[in-house]
């Protein structure tokens, strides 16, 4: 189920390259939870939205 999602997760970042920067800030959501289930169990939540914030400005 994990792989699914994950799998589905990644088609949803492919499409996410050819959006505009405002379609793109409204994806943080979709962001965040592929970051929360990539990352190691019991990384707190500050430290997902740090990550995907790093992912966000270095693609600006």
């Amino acid at each position: 189920m994990l792989a699914e999602a994950s799998a589905g997760l990644a088609k949803d970042g492919d499409r996410m390259a050819q959006l505009s920067a405002g379609q793109q800030s409204l994806l943080f959501p979709i962001r965040f939870l592929k970051a929360a289930l990539e990352a190691p169990p019991g990384t707190p939540p500050s430290s997902v939205i740090r990550r995907v914030g790093r992912t966000l400005d270095r693609e600006d």
